[in-house]
């Protein structure tokens, strides 16, 4: 599985709706502080989306690296009797 892939598409699409969002918030009536808020609020959404798309890619990495190098030890055991 590419998590890499997958994880920018989802980094990119939670920018898009994050900046879709906040484009639509320009024409809205609202006082400043609600809108600085709510701005406050997305970027952290964005940052806490980021975190755990790293976090993901990062587990399934490892996963990965330990299977293929119990993988690569089996194999030099069997080539060494075989």
């Amino acid at each position: 599985m590419d998590t890499v892939l997958i994880g920018g598409f989802a980094v990119l699409t939670s920018v898009a709706v994050i900046w879709f969002i906040l484009s639509k918030l320009d024409n809205i009536e609202m006082p400043d502080n609600k809108k600085r808020l709510l701005t406050y609020f997305l970027f952290a959404v964005f940052v806490i989306v980021v975190i755990v798309v790293m976090k993901w890619h990062s587990e399934n990495y490892k996963q990965n690296f330990k299977s293929s190098q119990v993988l690569q030890a089996h194999q030099s055991f069997i080539s060494l009797f075989g």
